[in-house]
């Protein structure tokens, strides 16, 4: 039967990927194995061609390193239970990247996948406003509070995915695809973005429409661009005005900051503090002091967040105990980990993502890898399957398949 047909089994396995994911963990990794699955029960000699042909694809392959490093950092951690999740976590790295690239599917199917994407943001974003109106009873600014925190998604991860949808709407429009809906929907996730408070998905929101501005508009006339550029710089202004969530992070910030180290350790000592710029700054003061200790292998997958605590025990630093906070980095994290090893593995990454968006001018790519990049040097981003899920899946989708999606 038609509708059996190995390319709508691939297109439905896609499309309830991406429904879950702004929503249920378990449900996602499951879809994530069902699509393991359904790739591998292929004929033997596609499988087979398949596999041979992705396993010379330097995106495929940088990927698979990436895994395989965190494998390594296993030999010598001595939390083999806190490793395994690490390894567990990261197994979308050796496997989702070879299916992406290498399985079939036509252009409308893509296309599909795409606004399918877009419409399970908005029942994301629905729901969490109606399980913060009706069961929390609270305004929808404090989200990322009770909603969020209620589901088990954190606002990094589900900024991550608005940012995503809002930068397809504008794509859309700006090509006449689907225009009104498009345009109805980007002012809907520019909301939601300025609500949840996630002030790297804002900043990395601007760069990436600078970025459209400057490249993908580049034969515009310049009066063209310069009312766009005036028009993000006063939306993002006035978003943060009004944001109250967002007006409370700047304030405490401004309000409570120190650059002086010693200043910064003798307040986190004293008291358990709520300026997270400050948190970061110390926490990554801490992890360059192990990695001075273990500067060629690390402390091993596993271990690093044990090592972290007995630092912030050291320096009693409240709020680091009480929350036991990762590196907020996943630069320092991989080097914390694996060595030398880890942070050019996660450098390396980066890097041929960027390179592989540029020269094969896949933008939507590029967008990815922008949020990826940045987000990574304030959070611990694959930390989570949603944050190892996300970057994966989009970054192998838009390699593969944005030139067909983009005629």
């Amino acid at each position: 039967m038609k509708l059996l047909s190995r390319e709508n089994i691939y297109t439905f396995l896609l499309s309830v990927f991406l429904v879950t994911l702004p929503i249920t963990f378990n449900l996602n990794s499951i879809l994530l194995i069902g699509i393991v699955v359904f790739f591998v029960l292929d004929k033997q000699e596609n499988l087979k061609n398949k596999i041979k042909n992705q396993l010379k694809n330097k995106l495929v392959l940088a990927m698979i390193l990436y895994f395989l490093v965190q494998c390594i950092g296993m030999i010598y951690t001595e939390n083999i239970d806190e490793g395994l999740k690490r390894i567990t976590t990261c197994i979308p790295f050796l496997v989702l990247p070879i299916v992406l690239v290498s399985e079939p599917i036509s252009k409308n199917k893509i296309k599909l996948v795409v606004m399918i994407f877009q419409i399970a943001v908005i029942f994301a974003l629905c729901y969490y406003a109606l399980l913060q109106k009706f069961e929390f009873g609270r305004s929808l600014h404090s989200m990322s509070s009770f909603a969020f925190y209620k589901v088990g998604i954190s606002q990094t991860y589900l900024g991550a995915m608005i940012y995503l949808a809002t930068i397809i709407s504008i794509s859309e429009a700006y090509k006449n695809r689907n225009r009104a809906f498009n345009l109805l929907l980007i002012p809907f996730f520019l909301y939601f973005l300025f609500i949840s408070s996630s002030r790297v998905a804002l900043l990395v929101l601007f760069i990436a429409l600078m970025f459209f501005v400057f490249v993908e508009l580049k034969e515009k006339a310049k009066y063209i661009k310069s009312f766009i550029v005036v028009l993000v710089l006063v939306s993002v202004v006035s978003g943060i005005y009004l944001s109250p969530r967002l007006n409370q992070k700047s304030s405490a910030f401004f309000r409570t900051f120190d650059f002086d180290m010693e200043v910064i350790i003798t307040k986190n000592r004293i008291t358990e503090t709520k300026n997270t710029v400050e948190h970061r700054m110390l926490i990554s003061y801490l992890a360059f002091s192990i990695i001075k200790e273990n500067p060629i292998f690390g402390v091993g997958t596993g271990d690093y967040k044990q090592e972290l605590l007995k630092k912030y025990k050291l320096i009693n630093f409240k709020a680091g105990v009480k929350s036991v906070f990762n590196t907020h980095n996943q630069y320092i994290e991989e080097y914390l980990k694996v060595g030398f090893l880890g942070g050019i593995t996660i450098l390396g990454l980066i890097f041929i993502f960027y390179k592989l968006s540029l020269d094969h001018k896949s933008y939507m790519m590029f967008y990815v890898t922008l949020y990826i990049s940045i987000v990574c040097l304030t959070e611990s981003f694959f930390v989570r399957h949603h944050g190892v899920a996300f970057s994966v899946f989009f970054i192998a989708f838009f390699y593969k398949y944005e030139k067909i999606f983009s005629v």
